[in-house]
């Protein structure tokens, strides 16, 4: 769970992105992002365009999980790859 609250920090820092901290107490990371529901639909495509996959969840909140194969390496190549998308 380490590495979803290191997720959920970065989320955080990113702009038009909302994470409520405390709720990560598992290892999935819900958040919201200030887009379009269009923009916010097409997430997971461009997402799994770069390896990564993501959930659209109800409301148009959105959902990373990570497991014990995951590092922080790992959870900075999605961020990066995250914030690259929605920042186009």
């Amino acid at each position: 769970h380490e590495n979803a609250k290191y997720m959920a920090k970065r989320l955080s820092e990113l702009p038009g992105v909302s994470v409520d901290l405390n709720s990560v107490q598992i290892n999935m990371v819900f958040f919201g992002v200030k887009r379009e529901r269009a923009a916010i639909d097409a997430l997971p495509e461009r997402m799994l365009e770069k390896g990564i996959l993501i959930n659209v969840e109800e409301l148009g909140h959105l959902r990373f999980v990570t497991h014990y194969g995951i590092t922080k390496k790992d959870v900075d190549q999605a961020i990066d790859a995250f914030a690259d998308i929605i920042g186009k």
